[in-house]
């Protein structure tokens, strides 16, 4: 049987999980924090992520772990790790003090009165789960389906249906850049156990720290001094993850020698490839589909 080209297959992909994660609001899953509600949303997570990831693998072909990113990180990417999750953050902060009305979802106001029991589900829920099950879809599966057509593809496209996988207009941007500081980081340590890190540092500091620090910078008369604070972070862990970047890719030119075999895609086909992409109908389905479903959701919440 002839298989499906990247460019339809992969939003189709994506469209299924987009599909199971609306349909996902239906089930009643009691948010108490006990370990069976944190049981409950795991295996929901696992429905609407994991297994239809393992399906499509399976009707694509035989799938090794090293092409899915299933590589360990090496101590150098730890500062990598760091430097990108506080890039992000910095960011979001700076897209909250903008948005004086945004609420991260999970986002806690008082840590102080969190129990021991409620950190650790708040962390389970809305900081791992997240992190691994979205980088197993958008990284070690939509990015390296992507990669054929060379990096700037498969980190358009992984970030873009990041994005919309979220559901939100108005945080759009700001999931793209995620999603493309993501896939840059997957690309350059070869690990999706680095993105998962990254993303899971990042939703961290997101969900306990970042109405915090909104909420101080709303009550105070200036914000200005908290604008040119996460600037000022935002532009130096940028400069000090692109120095680890390029550390990393340099010790990789010297260390990785390509294969005999390997042939140098051309820039019309990487060119060709982009616009068909984009002009695929299972994307524009996808595109569809998660604008209406943030209309709807932007509705249902006024």
């Amino acid at each position: 049987m002839k298989k499906i080209k990247t460019y339809h297959s992969a939003p189709l992909f994506c469209l299924a999980v987009y599909i199971l994660i609306t349909l996902s609001s239906l089930f009643n899953v009691p948010y108490d924090g006990s370990i069976y509600s944190v049981l409950a949303v795991s295996v929901l997570q696992i429905a609407i992520f994991i297994l239809p990831g393992v399906l499509y693998c399976r009707l694509e072909g035989t799938v090794s772990p090293k092409e899915l990113g299933f590589r360990g990180f090496r101590i150098q990417n730890v500062a990598l790790i760091f430097f990108a999750a506080l890039f992000l953050f910095s960011l979001s902060v700076l897209f909250g003090l903008a948005d004086p009305d945004y609420v991260q979802t999970g986002a806690v106001t008082d840590v102080t009165s969190l129990s021991p029991q409620a950190v650790i589900y708040i962390t389970v829920i809305y900081c791992i789960l997240p992190a691994v099950t979205e980088e197993f879809v958008f990284r070690s599966i939509i990015y390296n389906k992507y990669k054929k057509y060379g990096v700037f593809s498969a980190a358009a496209f992984s970030s873009v249906l990041f994005a919309l996988a979220h559901f939100s207009l108005s945080e759009l941007p700001k999931f793209l850049i995620c999603g493309v500081v993501l896939a840059l980081v997957y690309e350059v340590s070869h690990s999706v156990f680095v993105s998962i890190a990254v993303h899971f540092l990042f939703n961290l500091l997101t969900v306990f720290s970042q109405k915090l620090l909104t909420d101080a910078a709303g009550k105070s008369e200036n914000t200005v001094p908290f604008i040119f604070l996460f600037v000022s972070i935002a532009l130096i862990t940028l400069f000090l993850s692109l120095s680890r970047a390029q550390s990393q890719l340099e010790y990789d030119s010297v260390s990785i020698r390509p294969a005999d075999n390997e042939k140098e895609q051309t820039f019309q086909f990487r060119m060709r490839a982009l616009l068909l992409s984009f002009l695929s109908p299972a994307f524009l389905c996808c595109v569809i589909f998660a604008v209406a479903a943030a209309i709807i959701r932007l509705k249902h919440n006024v």
